[in-house]
């Protein structure tokens, strides 16, 4: 929910409108996830099966990366990030 709000207070500097029409599609383009959990790509940037999610998946709503397993009836969001960002951050 951070980033959610991070990336809309952002938007919403520019313009009101622009974080509202972003905020819109993103809940159009989850929307179908509740039917179909297995429509989104599978990223293939970092081995997430070491990282506990052996199920992720992705979708892409403008520039951002928005994350997500399935598990029985239920859709986790796990990450919204802007495609721009260097992800997932490097460990130290």
């Amino acid at each position: 929910m951070a980033d959610l709000e991070s990336i809309l207070d952002w938007l919403d500097l520019a313009s009101t409108e622009r974080s509202y029409e972003f905020e819109t599609e993103l809940l159009a383009a989850l929307e179908p996830l509740r039917h179909f959990p297995g429509m989104g790509r599978v990223p293939r940037d970092f081995d997430w099966s070491s990282a506990g999610f052996d199920n992720l998946r992705e979708v892409l709503v403008w520039d951002c990366r928005v994350g997500y397993v399935s598990e029985k009836r239920a859709v986790d969001i796990v990450y919204l990030v802007h495609g721009r960002r260097r992800f997932p951050p490097l460990k130290e």
